[in-house]
C-alpha cells in the first residue's frame, strides 16, 4: 500500500512538473507567434473631434514589434525635405500595420520606393467610417499638412461606424462552456496556443463582418459617412482614393471569395453613385495565408505588407 500511495505521489508530481513546463514552453511561443498588446500611453484622447489618436514623438513595443510616431502623430517614416506631392493613408489597425515593425509597413515601403513622394500613415487600431470622417475633418483644413491625395484604406469592418451594439451581428455563442473557455484563455497559455493553433484557418470574423453589408440602413450610414469624406476633400482640393482590403479566408482562391467579390462589387457600385470613381481591389495583390500574422484574418504580416506596396505601387 505504502508504494502505491509513492507511485500516485510521484506520478502527481511528474504531472504538474510536466503540466507547468508546458505552460512556460506556450507562454515563450505566445510570445513569439501572437502578442496583442497596445499601450493606453500613446493614445491622445479627442484628438480628432471625438475620436482618439495617437500622441507625438512615441515609442512603445506593440504586438512584439518596434512601434513609432512622428510629430504629428503618425506612424514614423521618414521625413522628406523635396518631396513634389504628398499622400496620405487613413486607415485602422491594417493599415496602421500593428504586428510588424516601423520599416515593414507598406506604406512605409511605398515612402521609401520614391524621393518624389511624401508618404504619411494617419492610421489608429479600433478606428472605422465615423473615426475617418472626423480625422479627414480635421487634417483637410491642415495648410501645413499640404496633402495632394487621401488614400481611405476599408477593411470589411470599418462599416461599425456608429452602429448600435443592439444592431451588431452576433459571433459568440453565450453560456456556461463559452465564460469557462474564456477564463482558461485568459489564465492559461497552453489552452490559448491550442486553440489559436485550432481555429487559425477559421473565417469567424470575415462571416461577422460581411453580415452587416446586408443591414441597408448601417450600410447607408456609412456610404453617407464616406460621401461626406469625399466633399471635404473636394473642397481642399485633395484627390480621395478608395482601397479594400481583402480577408485571408475571402483572398483569390479561398472559400469566402465570391462573397468578398459581391460586398466590394456593392461598395464599387454605392461609391461610384457618389462620384468616387477611383477604387482599388487590393486583393488583387499576390497575397497568400502566409501574408497574414498567425491565427489571424485580418492584419498584414512583413510578406503581407511587401505585397500590398507591390500592387499598389503598379497602379
Amino acid at each position: 500500500m505504502k508504494i502505491k500511495r509513492q507511485t500516485i505521489l510521484i506520478n502527481l508530481i511528474s504531472t504538474i512538473v510536466l503540466l507547468g513546463m508546458m505552460e512556460l514552453a506556450s507562454s515563450a511561443i505566445l510570445d513569439k507567434l501572437y502578442t496583442r498588446n497596445f499601450s493606453e500611453s500613446l493614445i491622445q484622447n479627442n484628438k480628432y473631434g471625438n475620436t482618439d489618436g495617437l500622441k507625438a514623438n512615441m515609442a512603445d513595443i506593440i504586438w512584439g514589434k518596434f512601434f513609432g510616431t512622428d510629430e504629428r502623430g503618425f506612424r514614423k517614416q521618414r521625413k522628406k525635405a523635396n518631396a513634389k506631392k504628398a499622400v496620405l493613408y487613413i486607415g485602422d489597425s491594417v493599415t496602421q500595420g500593428v504586428g510588424v515593425a516601423d520599416s515593414c509597413t507598406f506604406s512605409n515601403l511605398l515612402n521609401e520606393s520614391t524621393d518624389s513622394v511624401q508618404v504619411y500613415n494617419c492610421s489608429m487600431i479600433g478606428w472605422s467610417v465615423s473615426d475617418y470622417s472626423n480625422v479627414v475633418d480635421v487634417l483637410a483644413k491642415d495648410s501645413v499638412l499640404d496633402v495632394s491625395t487621401i488614400n481611405l484604406c476599408w477593411c470589411l469592418n470599418d462599416i461599425y461606424g456608429k452602429t448600435p451594439v443592439a444592431r451588431l451581428p452576433k459571433m459568440e455563442r453565450f453560456g456556461l462552456i463559452s465564460k469557462i473557455s474564456s477564463w482558461l484563455q485568459e489564465h492559461y497559455s497552453t489552452y490559448k496556443l491550442v486553440k489559436l493553433f485550432a481555429t487559425r484557418n477559421s473565417d469567424n470574423y470575415f462571416r461577422y463582418d460581411a453580415a452587416l453589408y446586408q443591414d441597408r440602413e448601417a450600410y447607408d450610414k456609412a456610404i453617407d459617412e464616406i460621401k461626406h469624406i469625399k466633399e471635404k476633400c473636394d473642397s481642399a482640393g485633395i484627390e480621395l482614393n478608395f482601397l479594400l482590403f481583402p480577408y485571408r479566408s475571402a483572398t483569390k482562391g479561398n472559400k469566402n471569395n465570391d462573397n468578398y467579390e459581391a460586398i466590394a462589387g456593392k461598395l464599387k457600385e454605392s461609391l461610384k453613385a457618389n462620384k468616387i470613381d477611383s477604387f482599388i481591389d487590393v486583393s488583387g495583390a499576390k497575397t497568400d495565408n502566409d501574408c497574414y500574422l498567425f491565427s489571424d484574418e485580418i492584419h498584414l504580416s512583413e510578406k503581407g505588407h511587401r505585397a500590398v506596396a507591390d500592387f499598389i505601387s503598379s497602379k
